[in-house]
């Protein structure tokens, strides 16, 4: 990841001779506009931000190393990144990580790497990847929030609390300067429909076969109003209980196999 070692990989590019080095971020996920007011700090990191990347450039313009250094997704929503790379023949969609912690589950005996489902990078990869799929996404999580209802009672649920309550409003053109300035060149107005954009896949995501049990459990209720989150069908509802759930096989039943997505 670029966050590891920015300067790492600014020498590397330099070494070999490259004038311009790209970071592959959505524009939603750099950005990071503080979901709610309790996110204003550490939580909300900052790596590929503009005003940083603006920084590092003028940085490397004084030390004299030739390196543009750009962010051309800057204004693609995660969905938009996802059908760009389809475009252009990535079928390794989903065995790429976009998890804050793919061994997080170490501590159980379980020291597989990959995207745990619940964390904030997790649930915007689900929407993006699911907005461009028709609601499907051939990525393997340990956990999916909206049907996982223990998940929510584990001290796992901050992001998903974080990312319903920030819906409960709609992105307003001021929230891009709420935590730095952007360069003269950076098109807030871009900006600011990307977010909706974002919003937008993020309501969508969660619609898609969150059960009443989850959303009782995030205070939403019965209603759709406040964040745009719908409330599931009775099929819709059986049919993710049963997915989470699936019946015995007793040797009778002609099932070929669980539906494993989002396990």
């Amino acid at each position: 990841p670029w966050d590891d070692a920015p300067g790492a990989r600014v020498a590397v590019a330099a070494a070999a001779g490259l004038t311009t080095l790209n970071i592959a971020e959505n524009g939603f996920v750099a950005l990071n506009t503080p979901l709610t007011s309790a996110r204003a700090g550490a939580l909300s990191t900052r790596s590929t931000h503009p005003h940083l990347l603006d920084l590092l450039q003028r940085l490397l313009v004084r030390l004299g190393v030739d390196v543009k250094v750009s962010n051309p997704l800057l204004y693609a929503t995660k969905g938009e990144v996802t059908r760009a790379a389809l475009a252009a023949g990535d079928a390794a969609l989903a065995g790429t990580i976009s998890c804050g912690h793919p061994i997080s589950a170490r501590w159980q005996g379980d020291a597989r790497y990959m995207n745990c489902g619940y964390c904030y990078p997790c649930l915007v990869r689900r929407s993006g990847i699911e907005s461009v799929l028709d609601g499907t996404d051939p990525t393997t999580y340990r956990h999916d929030p909206r049907t996982d209802t223990e998940l929510l009672t584990a001290g796992s649920h901050a992001d998903l609390f974080a990312i319903v309550a920030a819906l409960g409003r709609e992105p307003h053109p001021l929230d891009v300067l709420t935590v730095a300035p952007l360069p003269a060149e950076v098109d807030r107005t871009r900006l600011h429909h990307m977010r909706i954009g974002s919003h937008a896949e993020l309501r969508d995501m969660l619609s898609n076969g969150m059960i009443l049990a989850s959303r009782t459990r995030l205070g939403l209720g019965a209603q759709r109003r406040t964040t745009g989150i719908a409330k599931p069908t009775e099929q819709e509802e059986h049919r993710a209980r049963t997915q989470q759930h699936p019946p015995a096989d007793n040797g009778t039943s002609t099932r070929a196999g669980r539906d494993t997505r989002g396990a």
